[in-house]
């Protein structure tokens, strides 16, 4: 951040001379890479309109959580704050950014609208329930310097018959400004075309996760602006998977890859420090109202027994769950039936491997006029094949054949 946000405050935010907990043995089961961390004890009574946040300073942090705005809503019997990171050190702190939220009293209070739930261990005193993640209320550059405030992050409580209520708070936050960085933006695909175009607004209240090479995930709700961030530590692959949480009865659909996988290239000679990805967006449609891809066809047939009419291969690319084919033929239109067919049958190999091709049926190859087309294939179905007892999806060497004969070898899953 680059200039000081000012709040009008309800609350003064002041150090507890009683910790409720200890740093060192009450953090969430699964931290974030980080230099510093604090602890925090929140009161709030709907009725009296009031709240109190305690700051407990904890190892290499000293931050205020700055509530303001509370406010109820008796329908839902839900209580609203704003709530703000303030940095009361005289150095910088960067993203990644958390503050875990647990420990509810009475427990029948939860916060319904935080990024993620925590898995808890019998072992752990504190039951934390999820985390907000602050990492996009930073600002641009990722970091809040010494005496600034974060944007806010509405915080919602479910709070049954509006009672008073009790919380303790862990904040975490890096001191490194070197990691690695994954972001996008989800917005409305208005043309359908799976690119964000000048006029295309943020599509808000998108859910994106992201899990890493050694299976760790996290997640984060996108900004007002559809804005969203991951902050890394390693290169490797990583997958994104978006989810929406919008109050529509119109089913949601998505004209990028979802997963996502994503590269993220190593910055030193060493291969430890991890780049930055940018463009990992998401395209939603609300109401889908366009054609789904075709999907891929698993086969107990003999593959040749399959239509396999003349074309060139011009190009092709698998993309999460899409397969992107391009494809010439002479014919007397362009519409001509085209199919992806892999066989069910899968080799005995590690990984295994199976033969797939582009079926082509072309009723007028005579005709002298000649055309191309860009086809998508859905490959999910692939995942059923794959999927094993634990729930993981393993890995499949897809042996593509086109109609020269040419075979290419594409990895799919994993």
């Amino acid at each position: 951040m680059t200039s000081n946000r000012r709040l009008a405050l309800l609350v003064l935010c002041i150090g507890a001379t009683l910790a409720l907990v200890a740093c060192g043995t009450t953090e969430p089961s699964d931290p974030i890479a980080s230099d510093g961390s604090s602890s925090f004890n929140g009161e709030i009574d709907p009725t009296d309109e009031t709240f109190l946040l305690k700051r407990i300073t904890g190892p290499g942090l000293n931050v205020d959580l700055v509530g303001s705005n509370l406010r109820i809503d008796p329908v839902e019997e839900h209580v609203i704050l704003d709530v703000a990171v303030h940095n009361r050190t005289d150095r910088p702190m960067f993203a990644p950014a958390r503050v875990t939220v647990g420990a509810f009293v009475p427990s029948a209070v939860f916060p319904v609208n935080v990024d993620e739930r925590i898995a808890n261990v019998p072992e752990n005193p504190i039951q934390w329930y999820g985390y907000y993640d602050y990492t996009m209320q930073l600002g641009d550059d990722g970091m809040l310097g010494p005496g600034e405030t974060s944007d806010t992050r509405t915080w919602i409580f479910s709070s049954p018959g509006l009672q008073a209520f009790s919380f303790a708070a862990f904040a975490e936050f890096s001191m490194d400004p070197n990691r690695g960085r994954i972001s996008g933006v989800a917005f409305q695909d208005e043309n359908r075309n799976g690119v964000r175009d000048a006029n295309e607004p943020p599509q808000p209240a998108i859910s994106i996760r992201l899990t890493g090479p050694g299976g760790q995930a996290q997640s984060t709700l996108v900004n007002p602006n559809g804005e969203y961030a991951f902050f890394v530590d390693s290169p490797g692959l990583y997958s994104l998977r978006a989810e929406a949480l919008l109050l529509s009865p119109l089913p949601v659909c998505y004209t990028t890859p979802n997963p996502l996988e994503v590269v993220v290239p190593p910055t030193s000679t060493t291969g430890d420090l991890a780049g930055n990805f940018d463009d990992a967006d998401f395209g939603v449609v609300i109401g889908c109202d366009f054609e789904p891809l075709p999907a891929i066809e698993l086969t107990e047939r003999e593959l040749s027994e399959f239509p396999q009419d003349q074309y060139d291969l011009l190009g092709f690319e698998l993309v999460g769950d899409v397969f992107h084919v391009k494809a010439a033929f002479s014919g007397c239109g362009p519409d001509i039936p085209m199919r992806l067919v892999a066989s069910k049958h899968l080799m005995e190999s590690n990984p295994p491997q199976t033969f797939m091709i582009l079926s082509v049926f072309n009723p007028g190859p005579d005709c002298d006029a000649h055309w191309q087309r860009n086809l998508r294939f859905d490959m999910s179905p692939l995942r059923e094949l794959l999927t094993s007892a634990s729930g993981e999806v393993g890995r499949l060497i897809l042996r593509f054949i086109d109609h020269a004969g040419n075979e290419h070898r594409i990895e799919y899953g994993g």
